[in-house]
Protein backbone atom coordinates (compact mmCIF):
# COMPACT_ATOMS: atom_id res chain seq x y z
CA UNK A 1 0.00 0.00 0.00
CA UNK A 2 1.08 3.69 -0.80
CA UNK A 3 1.31 6.04 1.94
CA UNK A 4 -0.16 8.87 2.45
CA UNK A 5 1.71 12.14 4.55
CA UNK A 6 -1.10 14.39 4.08
CA UNK A 7 -3.86 13.07 6.62
CA UNK A 8 -5.54 15.80 9.00
CA UNK A 9 -4.15 13.65 11.91
CA UNK A 10 0.12 14.49 11.02
CA UNK A 11 -0.01 10.42 10.84
CA UNK A 12 1.03 8.77 7.32
CA UNK A 13 -1.63 6.11 6.28
CA UNK A 14 -1.28 3.88 3.69
CA UNK A 15 -4.26 4.52 1.45
CA UNK A 16 -3.76 2.67 -2.11
CA UNK A 17 -2.01 -0.71 -3.53
CA UNK A 18 1.37 -0.10 -4.46
CA UNK A 19 2.68 -2.82 -6.63
CA UNK A 20 5.99 -3.61 -6.05
CA UNK A 21 8.72 -5.08 -8.39
CA UNK A 22 9.39 -8.54 -7.89
CA UNK A 23 13.19 -7.42 -7.33
CA UNK A 24 12.58 -4.53 -5.00
CA UNK A 25 9.74 -7.20 -3.52
CA UNK A 26 12.90 -9.62 -1.96
CA UNK A 27 14.99 -6.51 -1.23
CA UNK A 28 12.46 -5.44 1.08
CA UNK A 29 11.93 -9.06 2.79
CA UNK A 30 16.18 -9.14 3.26
CA UNK A 31 15.48 -5.79 4.54
CA UNK A 32 12.69 -7.04 7.22
CA UNK A 33 15.03 -10.23 8.11
CA UNK A 34 17.42 -7.76 8.76
CA UNK A 35 15.65 -5.72 11.05
CA UNK A 36 11.93 -5.70 11.61
CA UNK A 37 10.96 -2.69 13.09
CA UNK A 38 13.39 -0.19 11.64
CA UNK A 39 13.64 3.62 13.05
CA UNK A 40 12.78 6.51 10.57
CA UNK A 41 16.59 7.30 9.58
CA UNK A 42 17.08 3.67 8.64
CA UNK A 43 14.12 3.88 6.22
CA UNK A 44 15.50 6.94 4.72
CA UNK A 45 18.88 5.25 4.33
CA UNK A 46 17.11 2.20 2.93
CA UNK A 47 15.19 4.04 0.39
CA UNK A 48 18.20 6.13 -0.86
CA UNK A 49 20.40 3.17 -1.45
CA UNK A 50 17.23 0.90 -3.47
CA UNK A 51 15.73 4.20 -5.10
CA UNK A 52 12.19 3.20 -3.46
CA UNK A 53 10.24 6.18 -1.59
CA UNK A 54 10.87 6.20 2.43
CA UNK A 55 7.07 6.47 2.80
CA UNK A 56 6.70 3.09 0.74
CA UNK A 57 8.73 1.73 3.00
CA UNK A 58 7.47 2.34 5.91
CA UNK A 59 3.74 1.27 4.78
CA UNK A 60 5.24 -2.01 3.52
CA UNK A 61 7.11 -3.03 6.91
CA UNK A 62 3.68 -1.87 9.13
CA UNK A 63 1.70 -4.20 6.48
CA UNK A 64 4.52 -7.16 6.74
CA UNK A 65 4.00 -6.98 10.39
CA UNK A 66 0.08 -6.63 10.74
CA UNK A 67 0.56 -9.93 8.37
CA UNK A 68 3.04 -11.63 10.31
CA UNK A 69 1.07 -10.88 13.38
CA UNK A 70 -2.07 -12.54 11.70
CA UNK A 71 -0.58 -14.98 10.74
CA UNK A 72 0.77 -15.66 14.19
CA UNK A 73 -3.29 -15.21 15.90
CA UNK A 74 -4.51 -17.73 13.64
CA UNK A 75 -2.31 -20.52 14.31
CA UNK A 76 -2.84 -19.66 18.01
CA UNK A 77 -6.55 -19.86 17.06
CA UNK A 78 -6.04 -23.06 15.59
CA UNK A 79 -4.14 -24.48 18.16
CA UNK A 80 -6.68 -23.29 20.89
CA UNK A 81 -9.68 -24.58 18.08
CA UNK A 82 -7.69 -27.78 18.51
CA UNK A 83 -6.88 -28.10 22.37
CA UNK A 84 -10.80 -26.42 22.92
CA UNK A 85 -12.25 -29.93 20.64
CA UNK A 86 -9.65 -32.45 22.87
CA UNK A 87 -11.25 -31.10 26.34
CA UNK A 88 -14.89 -31.31 24.87
CA UNK A 89 -14.18 -34.99 23.65
CA UNK A 90 -12.77 -35.71 27.16
CA UNK A 91 -15.52 -34.24 28.50
CA UNK A 92 -17.60 -35.87 27.30
CA UNK A 93 -15.94 -39.42 27.16
CA UNK A 94 -15.87 -38.50 31.07
CA UNK A 95 -19.63 -37.74 31.26
CA UNK A 96 -20.62 -41.23 29.79
CA UNK A 97 -18.05 -42.75 31.92
CA UNK A 98 -20.06 -41.19 35.13
CA UNK A 99 -23.14 -42.42 33.41
CA UNK A 100 -22.65 -45.98 33.04
CA UNK A 101 -20.40 -46.36 36.25
CA UNK A 102 -21.84 -48.85 38.23
CA UNK A 103 -20.80 -47.41 41.70
CA UNK A 104 -20.56 -44.09 41.63
CA UNK A 105 -19.17 -41.90 44.21
CA UNK A 106 -22.76 -40.88 45.80
CA UNK A 107 -23.64 -44.38 45.65
CA UNK A 108 -20.61 -45.80 47.13
CA UNK A 109 -20.77 -43.22 49.94
CA UNK A 110 -24.04 -44.26 51.09
CA UNK A 111 -23.10 -48.16 50.89
CA UNK A 112 -20.13 -47.28 52.81
CA UNK A 113 -22.11 -44.88 55.44
CA UNK A 114 -24.77 -47.83 55.39
CA UNK A 115 -21.83 -50.51 56.32
CA UNK A 116 -20.97 -48.46 59.21
CA UNK A 117 -23.96 -47.69 60.61
CA UNK A 118 -24.78 -51.47 60.74
CA UNK A 119 -21.51 -52.46 62.27
CA UNK A 120 -22.04 -49.06 64.86
CA UNK A 121 -25.34 -50.81 66.22
CA UNK A 122 -23.99 -54.22 66.20
CA UNK A 123 -20.71 -52.88 68.10
CA UNK A 124 -23.54 -51.39 70.40
CA UNK A 125 -25.26 -54.26 70.97
CA UNK A 126 -22.32 -56.49 71.71
CA UNK A 127 -21.41 -54.11 74.04
CA UNK A 128 -24.57 -53.76 76.06
CA UNK A 129 -24.41 -57.84 76.59
CA UNK A 130 -21.19 -57.33 77.73
CA UNK A 131 -21.94 -54.53 80.38
CA UNK A 132 -24.97 -56.46 81.04
CA UNK A 133 -22.93 -59.62 81.68
CA UNK A 134 -20.31 -57.41 83.88
CA UNK A 135 -23.21 -56.05 85.73
CA UNK A 136 -24.38 -59.42 86.51
CA UNK A 137 -21.09 -60.59 87.99
CA UNK A 138 -20.49 -57.68 90.00
CA UNK A 139 -24.10 -57.72 91.63
CA UNK A 140 -24.01 -61.22 92.76
CA UNK A 141 -20.68 -62.40 95.26
CA UNK A 142 -20.99 -65.89 94.50
CA UNK A 143 -20.81 -65.67 90.81
CA UNK A 144 -17.96 -63.59 91.43
CA UNK A 145 -16.29 -65.42 93.45
CA UNK A 146 -16.77 -68.51 91.27
CA UNK A 147 -15.52 -66.80 88.16
CA UNK A 148 -12.46 -65.97 90.35
CA UNK A 149 -11.67 -69.35 90.91
CA UNK A 150 -13.01 -71.18 87.93
CA UNK A 151 -11.15 -68.33 85.45
CA UNK A 152 -8.07 -67.41 87.47
CA UNK A 153 -4.98 -67.35 86.37
CA UNK A 154 -4.75 -68.01 82.25
CA UNK A 155 -1.48 -69.86 82.07
CA UNK A 156 -2.34 -71.73 84.92
CA UNK A 157 -3.10 -75.19 83.56
CA UNK A 158 -5.53 -76.62 86.18
CA UNK A 159 -7.86 -73.42 84.78
CA UNK A 160 -6.67 -73.22 81.42
CA UNK A 161 -9.71 -74.05 79.06
CA UNK A 162 -13.02 -73.32 81.60
CA UNK A 163 -13.93 -70.30 80.06
CA UNK A 164 -16.24 -71.94 77.85
CA UNK A 165 -17.83 -73.67 81.64
CA UNK A 166 -18.54 -70.30 83.10
CA UNK A 167 -20.07 -68.74 79.40
CA UNK A 168 -22.72 -71.65 79.80
CA UNK A 169 -23.42 -70.03 83.62
CA UNK A 170 -23.71 -66.34 82.21
CA UNK A 171 -26.11 -67.56 79.30
CA UNK A 172 -23.66 -66.99 76.94
CA UNK A 173 -23.64 -69.63 74.18
CA UNK A 174 -20.28 -71.62 73.04
CA UNK A 175 -18.89 -70.99 69.91
CA UNK A 176 -19.88 -72.73 67.11
CA UNK A 177 -17.63 -75.92 66.22
CA UNK A 178 -16.64 -76.06 62.46
CA UNK A 179 -19.54 -76.98 60.44
CA UNK A 180 -18.37 -80.43 58.65
CA UNK A 181 -18.52 -81.75 54.98
CA UNK A 182 -20.85 -83.58 55.73
CA UNK A 183 -23.56 -80.71 56.06
CA UNK A 184 -23.34 -79.62 52.50
CA UNK A 185 -23.88 -83.01 51.05
CA UNK A 186 -27.40 -83.48 49.45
Amino acid sequence: MACDAGSSSGKETCTSPLIHSPRKLQKLEELFLECKNPDKSLIQKWGTDHGMDPHQIKCWFKNKIMLKENERVREENEALRVENTRIQLENIRMSEELKNRPNCYMCSRNQTLQHLLHENARLKEERQKVTNVAVRILQNPALLQLLGHEIGDPNDEETAGRPDDVDLELGLAPPAPPASDDEFDD
